[in-house]
């Protein structure tokens, strides 16, 4: 049928569905404006207290259509508890940054077969002071579901507090169904919480935070230190392709 070729992506252009070949103009067009793959000063400061990064992978999954004997989806920590942002465009950069590193971390342990992460998101100190306004968190968004669309695997949540609650529902009616299903509230540690982290992440990859053994802290200096551009490089998108600027 017409509808098994069409896209919904990108997402505000595209809700009576668009011709794929559309969406992927648009994607490389993205790339090559936003530059995924560098990284601003600016951003590197954002994440010095290590709240965003990709460390290790899960246990490959025979239930996923994607799967391979030899490889589990890349892993994705995202802490907002433990850092308030300070620019919105350093956010937001270092969200995209680490995302699309993740992927070329997949395709490279897959053989560029793959290219999916997982996300384990922690809720522990999040307040929705931590992050954006919510225009700009809908801005990101936007940017994710038209550009890393079916790049996520799931988006594991401990510590689910009060303010998470509010967040996931606010958020609710932006993301995608598809990405709905993908959600998975991961009970406290005490009451098997740990045994479902040990099917959804490599046991030697399950931080101390989390009752693990992984005691990993990002090393900027090295993380970064090839992926660097300047902060006018950065926000040269907002010229070049104002679809996804800020309004």
């Amino acid at each position: 049928s017409t509808e098994e070729y069409t896209t919904k992506f990108p997402y505000k252009k595209c809700q009576e569905g668009c011709d794929p070949h559309f969406a992927l103009v648009h994607s490389l067009e993205w790339r090559e404006k936003f530059k995924p793959w560098c990284i601003t000063p600016s951003a590197v400061r954002e994440n010095r207290d290590s709240f965003f990064y990709v460390r290790g992978h899960s246990p490959p999954n025979p239930n996923d259509k994607d799967w391979d004997a030899t490889i589990g989806h890349s892993l994705v920590f995202y802490r907002p508890g433990i850092h308030k942002y300070e620019d919105t465009e350093s956010y937001i950069r270092l969200i995209m940054h680490t995302l699309d590193s993740a992927i070329a971390d997949s395709y490279s342990r897959s053989n560029n077969q793959v290219g999916k992460f997982n996300i384990l998101l922690d809720c522990n100190g999040f307040s929705l002071s931590t992050l954006p306004g919510l225009s700009e968190v809908k801005r990101l968004f936007n940017i994710m579901q038209d550009h890393f669309p079916d790049r996520l695997g799931v988006l594991m949540i401990v510590n689910l507090s009060g303010p998470g609650q509010l967040f996931l529902r606010m958020i609710k009616p932006i993301i995608s169904e598809a990405v709905k299903r993908k959600i998975h509230i991961v009970p406290p540690t005490d009451k098997g919480g740990i045994d479902m982290l040990k099917v959804l992440i490599e046991e030697e990859y399950i931080p101390t935070w989390l009752g693990g053994t992984d005691d990993y802290v990002l090393n900027s200096k090295v993380a970064y230190a090839d992926r660097m551009c300047t902060e006018e490089e950065g926000r040269e998108y907002h010229i070049t392709m104002p679809y996804h600027a800020p309004s």
